[in-house]
């Protein structure tokens, strides 16, 4: 069994902490894995595979800049994005493939969409999700990093929902020149974080297996 759980807006430290409690004790079998959908105030985070040339405004001061566990690169979250934590316990899987975990959390994301009239797609060689936006062409609508320690994969995904997307011009989003980040609302869709997760929800079979 899989809790889920819907918190408001939690400060990036607050949700890192507790994200790495849940998974000791999931390790240890005295809590439930964990999917946690919130949302974050204004950050930026650099995983382990970023580079200082990926930051763009060195002048920047008004948002702070973590350094953190996850895979991939520089990226933003704040409010209006609607972040999930997936906490899993690996250990449980026929085969502990990593790679075909973040296919599914790909194809979870996708399907979700789909429940929500956005067509989403993968790119070639790029984690990640992407749609055609009328104005830009095609676009990052969501973002993937995860962490597995223990074989307890944590950290997740970010869906764009309705953040600020000027903030994304401080940085080369998740390493790629040139890309264009868009948002549900930037592409005029009146879709809620609430409509979002209960398409989440509907597809979590995707992700997870019809065994939890």
């Amino acid at each position: 069994m899989v809790e889920w759980l819907v918190s408001n807006i939690i400060d990036y430290s607050v949700a890192m902490d507790a994200m790495e409690k849940r998974v000791l004790a999931i390790h240890s079998h005295s809590a439930q894995e964990l999917i946690w959908l919130l949302e974050h105030s204004n950050v930026y985070t650099a995983g382990v595979s970023a580079s200082a040339n990926e930051w763009l405004d060195t002048l920047q001061k008004s948002v702070p800049v973590l350094k953190v566990a996850r895979g991939g690169k520089y990226t933003y979250h704040g409010p209006g994005q609607r972040v999930v934590y997936p906490i899993i316990d690996l250990r449980k899987c026929t085969k502990k493939d990593i790679k075909a975990y973040v296919f599914n959390m790909e194809e979870w994301i996708i399907e979700a969409l789909a429940v929500l009239g956005i067509v989403a797609f993968r790119q070639k060689s790029i984690i990640g999700v992407w749609v055609m936006d009328k104005n830009l062409g095609v676009s990052k609508i969501a973002s993937i990093g995860i962490k597995v320690k223990k074989w307890i994969a944590y950290y997740g995904l970010a869906i764009n929902v309705s953040p600020d997307l000027s903030f994304f011009k401080h940085i080369i989003p998740c390493g790629i020149n040139g890309v264009n980040i868009t948002s549900l609302e930037n592409m005029g869709q009146k879709i809620s974080m609430r409509m979002l997760d209960r398409a989440l929800k509907e597809k979590q079979h995707i992700f997870l297996g019809s065994d939890r």
